[in-house]
């Protein structure tokens, strides 16, 4: 059970201080770092009207060619939002959550909060297109969540951001893991409106950067009321950027406090009806997938066919709008391939199944035998290992997992995941699980028992959260 603890006395100065000294050498560096939070985010904000000046011309371009773009453009711009104001004497919580991971991440925090403010109205924002994608459909699916508003965050302009927080009118701003923007907490700091970082982290890459601009991203982070860091380490991190301790609060992961999907043994049935899989034949998940990795898959299973020519591998590409590209370069490799959304339309299932929708792989974990996280064997940082951990599989993922560090070095020392560097690797490890039913088990029930063991930290966080006086 993750235990909230206030971090007092963290001391990492030989650490800042070789950042500081770093920047010391850099005399226009040191002036300028050196400035008024006030004078540096005017500055910050000049530099943006520039920014702004010089794509403005091509903005109509982007609107026009970009399908990306045009679906979010005019509301993250701060029009045209569908944000509905507040009525008066209702408390509003505005929970934020930059891209899919993220939302996935903040869904335990969101039903607690739903449960304990059953009168209050939460606003949920979203940075990217699959990620509000993503939400509108978690959020449709539970009853309990149905009436939470989803909208896109506002571009860090400042009439963008102050058109969005009068809008929303929030009493509380929580934001999750990142999507961190000063005119965005300068304009809550004014306004005194109380914002907090929850399930934060710090990766020792962000750390070293951050250090080379101490004096910048102390101000921006200490703009925060408080910030929920995931593990001791990470709270250090931030009080080694000058962050005051009395601030950091050590909650833990509450990825670990997502539920199991809810996927009944007819559900598990109906799927493998319909994908064609019989208890004979091997499923290898491949989840959230990056260019690069599907290439490497592709080579895996050309060489695993022959000592399993049952195999049949689920692709999920991390962007579904590649499917279609995917599946052309697997069939001019010679590999059967079909897009899930035409075996739903009745074409037949082939030996390579492509996901090309979202919000259904945390539940098709249920069928591997085996599953691979994607964004591991390219520099992606790695995806969620927790959600085919939960069903008890044996999980396999590359050496970039960097996003989630501290989950994958559970998962690993608890004999749930193994790490792999190759194809050679990929293909070794998976035709040893295939051959052993009792160690794939066992790593399968490893994986499930790093997953319960350390649930928790949604409470921890909502206990912080209670002691905010606007709360």
């Amino acid at each position: 059970m993750a235990k909230i603890t206030m971090n007092n006395r963290f001391k990492i100065r030989s650490e800042s201080d070789q950042g500081q000294d770093k920047i010391s050498g850099r005399l226009p560096f040191r002036l300028f770092f050196r400035l008024s939070p006030g004078l540096m985010i005017s500055i910050y904000n000049l530099i943006l009207i520039l920014f702004f000046a010089l794509i403005l011309p091509f903005l109509p371009l982007i609107y026009l060619f970009s399908k990306k773009r045009r679906q979010n453009m005019i509301q993250r711009m701060g029009f045209y939002t569908g944000i509905h104001p507040g009525k008066t004497g209702k408390k509003r919580i505005w929970i934020h959550a930059l891209s899919m991971g993220e939302v996935k991440s903040a869904i335990p925090l969101v039903e607690i909060l739903r449960k304990k403010n059953s009168e209050a109205d939460i606003i949920f924002t979203i940075s990217t297109k699959t990620g509000f994608d993503l939400a509108e459909s978690l959020f449709s699916r539970k009853p309990s969540l149905k009436d939470i508003e989803t909208a896109y965050f506002p571009f860090d302009f400042i009439f963008s951001v102050k058109r969005v927080i009068s809008l929303i009118n929030p009493d509380l701003v929580i934001l999750v893991e990142s999507d961190i923007w000063p005119n965005f907490l300068w304009v809550l700091h004014s306004k005194k409106i109380p914002v907090c970082l929850v399930n934060a982290r710090m990766s020792d890459r962000s750390q070293k950067g951050y250090l080379h601009f101490r004096h910048l991203f102390k101000n921006v982070f200490s703009r925060f009321t408080m910030i929920f860091a995931q593990t001791k380490t990470d709270a250090e991190k931030f009080t080694g950027l000058g962050v005051p301790a009395g601030k950091i609060f050590v909650t833990g992961n509450i990825k670990f406090d997502q539920k199991q999907p809810l996927i009944s043994h007819e559900k598990i049935a109906s799927w493998r009806n319909l994908l064609d899989l019989s208890e004979k034949k091997p499923v290898i998940i491949a989840g959230s997938t990056h260019p690069g990795e599907e290439k490497s898959l592709a080579d895996f299973y050309t060489d695993i066919k022959k000592e399993h020519p049952g195999m049949i591998l689920i692709l999920a590409p991390r962007n579904p709008e590649r499917a279609c590209a995917i599946a052309d370069d697997y069939m001019r490799k010679g590999i059967d391939v079909s897009l899930l959304t035409d075996i739903e339309k009745g074409k037949k299932p082939l030996s390579v199944i492509i996901v090309d929708r979202l919000g259904i792989l945390a539940e098709m974990y249920a069928l591997a035998d085996i599953a691979f996280i994607g964004g591991s064997m390219v520099p992606e940082g790695g995806h969620n290992p927790l959600e085919p951990a939960c069903f008890c599989k044996p999980i396999l993922f590359g050496p970039n997992m960097t996003d989630f560090t501290d989950i994958a070095d559970m998962l690993i020392s608890g004999k749930g995941a193994l790490i792999i560097h190759n194809t050679e690797e990929l293909c070794h490890a998976v035709h040893i699980l295939m051959k052993d039913d009792a160690m794939r088990k066992t790593m399968g029930n490893n994986a499930a028992g790093v997953f319960h063991a350390n649930s928790g930290a949604t409470l921890c966080t909502l206990t912080g959260l209670q002691a905010i006086k606007t709360f």
